[in-house]
């Protein structure tokens, strides 16, 4: 099977303008390489001058009070999604305030695991 001439001519025509397209592509990768590497270092930096301490403080919660809490601050708490802190507001809207923090496994979603890794973070009258 032979081509023709103007069959040649587009055949290397489109191999000439793939070529021009792969050479692109990594020209682009290579020039936005740098970038990468010194955006990552960057921030490697900038995690190891943070302390421990303050790592920990952003994440972990001051005690809260179980009667004053917002479903903001309970979401804080370790293994407190959104649902369950909004469960747990609207149980204090409608049950009135917790007298001890135990009254907590009271709401729908506190198992007595899940209480016992927050009670340390918490406090009620």
């Amino acid at each position: 099977m032979t081509m023709a001439n103007t069959e040649k001519t587009v055949f290397w025509i489109l191999v000439f303008l793939l070529i021009i397209g792969v050479a692109a592509k990594f020209y682009k990768l290579e020039k936005n390489v740098p970038e990468a590497i010194s955006f990552s270092r960057k921030a490697k930096i900038e995690t190891a001058k943070i302390p421990k301490a303050a790592k920990n403080k952003s994440k972990a919660p001051s005690i809260l009070n179980l009667n004053n809490a917002t479903a903001a601050e309970l979401e804080k708490l370790p293994h407190i999604g959104k649902a369950t802190a909004e469960k747990i507001v609207a149980y204090r809207a409608a049950q009135g305030p917790f007298k001890e923090k135990s009254d907590l496994l009271r709401v729908d979603g506190i198992s007595i695991a899940r209480y016992k890794q927050i009670e340390s973070h918490l406090t009620a009258p």
